[in-house]
C-alpha cells in the first residue's frame, strides 16, 4: 500500500508547540494595540479557531480586527522557529 498523506497533530499530541502559538498570539495582540495575554491563558485557547481565540482574549472585537489578527498571527507563524 502506498501512502498518499501523513497528518500530524502537534498541539500536545506529538509535540508541545504552545510556545510558538503563544508568541504568535501575543505578537498579533501587540500589533493591534491590545495588551499581551498571559501564556497560561493563551494555552487554554489552543485548538480553537483564531477568531475564537481572539474573542476569548479581547471583548467586543469587530470583524475587521479578527481578520487582521488572523493575518498577523499567520505571518508571525511563518517566522517563528518553535
Amino acid at each position: 500500500m502506498q501512502w498518499q498523506a501523513l497528518v500530524f497533530d502537534l498541539d500536545y499530541t506529538l509535540a508541545d508547540s504552545s510556545a510558538g502559538a503563544i508568541e504568535c498570539v501575543n505578537h498579533a495582540l501587540a500589533e493591534l494595540g491590545f495588551h499581551t495575554a498571559d501564556p497560561e491563558y493563551i494555552k487554554r485557547t489552543i485548538g480553537l479557531s483564531l477568531a475564537e481565540t481572539l474573542k476569548q482574549l479581547v471583548d467586543q472585537v469587530p470583524a475587521e480586527t479578527v481578520e487582521k489578527f488572523e493575518r498577523l498571527f499567520l505571518h508571525r507563524a511563518g517566522e517563528v522557529k518553535d
